[in-house]
């Protein structure tokens, strides 16, 4: 027998792949919605996929900008909760980011999920945000830290999302939880991202131009995030509040350029393929940012782990 129903919006995505499987080696009912444009999904996403169907898993096809086709399935499972993963991000990759889009559609993926759950539902919903919520401050950032204004444009994107699922938490009694997310590692990360080009480059023994990589970060291993996210529904279980906005991070910075070094010893490869100072550093970014994760530590009983353990567990796992 399941203990709980969970839907989960994003699913061919890095984080919504790893928290379907999680959920579902849980003990979960799990219902995974992708887009009416999954036969479009090619590489990674399409691999993502194939694993999650592996594992038994079935999906529904939903368009979140349709209120009628998201009001269907939410009516048709009746989930305990939902996990809202999916946003619009066309054009980041590019630099071809369009803030009005993005945010158009991300206020409707909202807006529609909540019009679709009934006033003083028990149905508990689960928002991934972003660390790009908040402020371009150099150091540590809290639940409490500015967000005015946020990171980039992306950030501004979700920000709107994430106030206005604050705004119609309060107004329909729904339990609601944004969890900003900081930068999450391991497998099945896309392509396009920094730490999967060096795995790459490094494993085809290719050298890659990078800037000196001497700014920190928050860099946290996947699984851990993922254990944080699923103990924020017990959070919302034992809560009397409709509002909750969590950090999910390590807590510490990490320096970029020691990342990518012990991620090259733990391929076993001479780091001296990684070229560092041909770039230079993005102007404008931060040296030093991370997160401060004691409120989740604390309400969640949740542990962030050893990054540079998990790291090297993750990559020295024989497939």
């Amino acid at each position: 027998m399941y203990s709980q129903k969970a839907l989960i919006t994003g699913t061919s995505c890095f984080i919504g792949y790893h928290l379907v499987s999680a959920l579902h080696q849980n003990g979960y009912e799990v219902y995974a919605t992708i887009s009416k444009e999954f036969n479009l999904y090619k590489g990674l996403p399409k691999q993502r996929l194939m694993l999650l169907q592996k594992l038994g898993l079935k999906f529904h096809l939903v368009d979140l900008t349709d209120v009628e086709n998201v009001q269907n399935l939410i009516t048709k499972i009746k989930p305990d909760c939902i996990f809202h993963i999916a946003a619009h991000t066309e054009g980041i990759r590019e630099n071809n980011f369009s803030l009005q889009k993005s945010t158009t559609n991300n206020l409707k993926f909202i807006e529609n999920l909540y019009n679709s759950i009934e006033n003083k539902s028990n149905t508990k919903i689960i928002i991934a945000s972003t660390n790009a919520e908040y402020t371009n401050v150099e150091g540590k950032v809290s639940e409490n830290s500015s967000c005015q204004p946020p990171f980039n444009a992306y950030g501004l994107s979700k920000l709107s999302a994430s106030l206005r699922a604050l705004q119609m938490a309060d107004t329909k009694k729904i339990k609601t939880a944004i969890v900003r997310l900081f930068n999450p590692i391991g497998p099945y990360d896309s392509e396009h991202k920094l730490l999967p080009q060096v795995i790459k480059s490094i494993k085809e023994k290719k050298s890659i131009n990078l800037s000196p990589c001497t700014h920190k970060r928050d860099f946290i291993y996947i699984d851990r995030l993922i254990e944080g996210m699923i103990k924020v529904i017990k959070l919302l279980d034992n809560t009397n509040k409709y509002k909750i906005i969590i950090n999910l991070c390590y807590g510490e910075p990490t320096e970029i350029k020691i990342l990518l070094k012990k991620i090259a010893e733990c391929i076993g490869s001479n780091y001296n393929i990684l070229k560092f100072g041909v770039l230079k550093l993005r102007p404008g970014e931060p040296m030093i940012n991370y997160g401060d994760n004691s409120i989740a530590k604390k309400e969640l009983e949740w542990n962030p782990g050893d990054i540079f353990k998990d790291i090297t567990t993750w990559l020295q796992k024989k497939d």
